[in-house]
């Protein structure tokens, strides 16, 4: 129910219906028109991700902030609760952040370093931690080789994309959480750890995305291919 927007110059912008603080800017008004979050105006924001009810914000320095519902422990904070504003993650300000995920009640965030993190509601094993529990702060996903550099966050679900610089084919995507609708493309109705989506022979991926109960694969080659609810097992898009 609301959108966010990075400017070259570093601003963002928010907007849309909200009344649990997503928007960042300290109230729990609705905005019908893109405005700047105040709190961020003197970071620099490079990449910015808005989940169902709670928002997360990468600065070109590492720091990753969030604001909006945190009920499940998908702001990081530490606590359950509603942040109006966006606050620093303290439990990751050792650790800068490249690239965020925001999903319906968990977030993931790939680091420089290429590691993993996650925090939020752990049903279906939806943190990648081999768990089901939830996590209030952001937790290294240990299970991962390779380094991540792109994540995608689904209801249910998680896509990451891995680097191999030493391999023919340098990449691959994992996923965990549910995989009820078939969005993982596995054979088993669940992932609590990082598994392996199954793609074409010698398939190169370069990049990720999910919605509700789908995801979305992009190949070196230009095409692309989806898998989950309505698809079915994993389909190329014609066009």
């Amino acid at each position: 129910n609301h959108s966010l927007a990075v400017l070259a110059d570093g601003r963002v912008f928010s907007w849309g219906e909200t009344g649990m603080g997503a928007l960042g800017h300290g109230d729990r008004s609705c905005r019908s028109s893109p405005t700047a979050i105040a709190a961020l105006q003197d970071h620099s924001v490079m990449h910015a991700s808005a989940g169902i009810q709670h928002s997360l914000f990468v600065t070109t320095k590492g720091k990753i902030f969030s604001c909006g519902h945190g009920a499940s422990g998908e702001l990081g904070q530490g606590k359950q609760g509603e942040f109006l504003t966006a606050t620093c993650i303290e439990a990751l300000s050792d650790t800068p952040i490249a690239r965020c995920a925001a999903g319906a009640n968990s977030s993931v965030f790939l680091a420089r370093d290429g590691s993993a993190w996650s925090c939020g509601y752990g049903q279906f094993g939806k943190l990648g931690l081999g768990t089901l529990q939830s996590r209030m702060v952001p937790s290294r996903i240990d299970s991962l080789s390779g380094a991540c550099v792109d994540c995608a966050v689904g209801h249910t679900h998680c896509l990451l994309l891995q680097v191999f610089p030493s391999k023919n084919v340098p990449t691959r995507v994992v996923g965990f959480g549910s995989n009820i609708d078939g969005q993982l493309g596995l054979e088993q109705m669940e992932a609590w750890k990082p598994t392996e989506v199954p793609l074409p022979k010698s398939a190169w991926p370069i990049a990720v995305a999910a919605s509700e109960k789908t995801s979305l694969i992009i190949l070196r080659d230009g095409t692309a291919w989806l898998v989950g609810e309505t698809v079915g097992n994993l389909r190329k898009i014609q066009g």
